[in-house]
């Protein structure tokens, strides 16, 4: 999401969401699945508004990140 104030999102940012992370401006959430199972999930936020979305940079940090983790779990 990369802006969470835009009216259309507003109904779908949950409750607790809002209330325990006001400043947060943009989000992503992925999935971590091992095999067929999901174990967890990774999140990131901002308290900027991300009109261009994921940067390449950002990605690649993404990516690096969930291989280490999945090398770490023996997902890999």
């Amino acid at each position: 999401i990369s802006d969470t104030s835009v009216q259309k999102v507003q109904p779908l940012i949950p409750r607790w969401h809002a209330r325990l992370l006001p400043d947060t401006r943009s989000l992503i959430i992925l999935p971590l699945v091992v095999g067929d199972n999901p174990i967890g999930m990774f999140y990131f936020d901002s308290k900027e508004v991300a009109p261009e979305g994921v940067s390449p940079e950002e990605m690649k940090l993404i990516r690096t990140l969930k291989s280490q983790v999945l090398t770490v779990l023996g997902g890999n």
